[in-house]
């Protein structure tokens, strides 16, 4: 299955990029697939949503992959409101009626300086349970 992940990247990029991999090694751990566009676009890549016309090149990418996905999560940030970005993918699931999940900042997750793979089911069993019960 595979589920794509909206979470903050602007503000704190150290710690949302951080957030994003984690949640990426936790559903690898419950043999889902992650798709997480700003992984790959900034940091493969190395694009940066500072220019506009690159942000709306990579939130194009961003709606294509999400739209070839079966499910999103998406993660608030820290103030507990939802970024730009995932406003607009939240937008793109309404009208596409692709399933979602809203989740709270997950502290808890970002207070292990160093994340385990045997961790991961463990910080997120809400999500584990929602895709048991989609099998």
């Amino acid at each position: 299955m595979r589920i794509f992940v909206s979470s903050p990247v602007r503000g704190n990029y150290t710690w949302h990029m951080t957030l994003a991999r984690r949640v990426f090694i936790s559903l690898l751990a419950m043999h889902l697939h992650p798709v997480i566009p700003h992984l790959t676009l900034i940091e493969a890549v190395g694009l940066s949503d500072r220019d506009e016309r690159l942000r709306a090149l990579g939130m194009d990418y961003s709606l294509s992959e999400l739209k070839a996905c079966d499910s999103c999560i998406f993660i608030k940030k820290e103030d507990g409101t939802l970024s730009q970005g995932c406003r607009e993918e939240l937008k793109f699931c309404n009208e596409h009626r692709i399933q979602y999940r809203i989740l709270e900042w997950p502290t808890f997750m970002m207070e292990k300086k160093r994340w385990e793979f045997d961790d991961a089911k463990f910080y997120l069993p809400e999500i584990e349970e929602w895709y048991s019960k989609s099998e």
